[in-house]
């Protein structure tokens, strides 16, 4: 299973979903020092195990997007904040495409 999300991003998610226009909140509440940099990452779908894989698939074909991405929330938000989040989206090919095959 990929990284799961800290409190403090989970809380700047939730808060900009429901107000976008509270990024004094979020910037408050985002990224520690120190922590990783801001702004949202991929996670590299050749390393997760097969059945990692398989519930990740499984999901993106019954919702049709990873949950950061039902969230609707503004990457450039995020980066402002600077929250960082791993985004399990469906996997790319090495031009940026997304893979059919999962």
């Amino acid at each position: 299973m990929g990284p799961g999300i800290d409190h403090n991003a989970a809380w700047v998610l939730v808060r900009l979903r429901r107000n976008p226009a509270d990024m004094p909140y979020a910037a408050a509440r985002g990224g520690a020092p120190g922590s990783r940099r801001p702004g949202v990452y991929f996670d590299d779908w050749r390393l997760l195990s097969a059945q990692e894989k398989s519930r990740r698939a499984a999901w993106l074909e019954r919702y049709g997007a990873s949950p950061f991405r039902l969230l609707r929330v503004e990457t450039e938000a995020l980066s402002r904040a600077g929250v960082h989040v791993t985004d399990w989206g469906p996997p790319t090919d090495a031009s940026g495409s997304v893979e059919t095959e999962v």
